[in-house]
């Protein structure tokens, strides 16, 4: 899976020890560089799923400055789960809307493992941080959440 590629691309280049990626182009000019943005803009993306990981880092890079791997990261997971569903004969339609179920949750959820990490009364600004265990359980709700809606469909949630 392209996607998958891109994020295992960015993956060891991402945190304080991450490692630097050395990138030569077409004319032979070298850059050396551990920022995920920087790599990702200098590879030359055809195919049309990583095309919109390398998108979405450049949005992120645009918006917030900050996060371009770690938000490559979490979308090739989204991905690849997504892909795992596809090949159990879930219907795409309704993976989408287990995604969408957790968009909708995923403000309690950095809440509850802001509390969890934290305790109580120590939501503050930093609850929106994300780390690797954190990810894996926004990726497990997704699949609890798809694979309720497949066994139970009249209680599925109407998505906008």
């Amino acid at each position: 899976m392209a996607a998958c590629s891109i994020a295992n691309i960015v993956k060891s280049s991402l945190g304080p020890v991450g490692l630097d990626k050395m990138l030569v182009d077409d004319i032979g000019d070298v850059t050396v560089t551990n920022d995920g943005a920087t790599i990702l803009r200098l590879l030359e993306v055809e195919h049309p799923a990583a095309r919109v990981l390398v998108e979405l880092a450049q949005l992120q890079d645009d918006e917030v400055g900050d996060g371009t791997t770690s938000v490559v990261i979490v979308a090739a997971e989204l991905l690849k789960n997504a892909d795992d569903l596809v090949k159990q004969k879930i219907h795409p339609t309704s993976i989408i809307s287990g995604y969408r179920i957790a968009c909708r949750r995923l403000p309690s959820i950095f809440l509850w493992s802001d509390l969890l990490q934290r305790g109580p009364g120590s939501v503050g600004v930093h609850s929106a941080s994300c780390s690797g265990c954190f990810c894996g359980v926004i990726c497990f709700s997704v699949v609890l959440e798809v694979l309720e809606i497949i066994r139970h469909p009249a209680r599925a949630v109407s998505v906008e």
